[in-house]
């Protein structure tokens, strides 16, 4: 059976053969031509080395951008689908998520210290809220006052502790 992009193919059995080979050939030809696609890239003032380097990073990303294409492109495929078929918005994806790539930066760990100050920040907030509705004696505002430094001084650790 013809697929929609295939010319309609003969009833004859050696007419249908020969077409089937010729439109793989003509596939084949359209591949080739697509892998070895040339451009010219102007960039003044570059040493030897240099550019080597550009012209590397330029496959790289070439070749990255493919397989980032090609994996888009099976994951979206049809199971009943022989061959693939690569479109120009799963190309646009995969040159987007390319572009998006950061370096592997490890993201630092938090310290388990962090979560406690991280608690007693809580702790202090809430405790220094309720003692503040108990403020008949002396005794009574110190612990509050107490309770409301403490409270602050935890959240500024456990905020900018953070960043750290």
């Amino acid at each position: 059976m013809a697929s929609s992009g295939d010319p309609p193919v003969s009833k004859d059995a050696g007419t249908a053969s020969r077409q089937r080979r010729e439109i793989a050939r003509l596939r084949k030809e359209i591949q080739e031509e697509r892998r070895t696609e040339e451009f010219e890239v102007v960039l003044d003032g570059v040493s030897d080395e240099a550019w080597k380097c550009f012209v590397q990073s330029v496959r790289d990303f070439a070749q990255d951008l493919a397989k980032e294409a090609a994996r888009l492109e099976q994951a979206e495929r049809d199971r009943d689908a022989t061959s693939p078929e690569v479109t120009a918005t799963m190309v646009r994806k995969a040159l987007r998520k390319q572009r998006q790539i950061t370096p592997d930066v490890p993201e630092a760990k938090t310290s388990p210290w962090i979560y406690a100050v991280r608690l007693c920040a809580i702790l202090l907030t809430a405790a220094s809220g309720v003692s503040g509705s108990y403020l008949h004696a002396t005794w009574q505002w110190v612990v509050f006052t107490f309770l409301c430094c403490a409270s602050i001084a935890t959240n500024v650790v456990a905020v900018f502790g953070r960043s750290k």
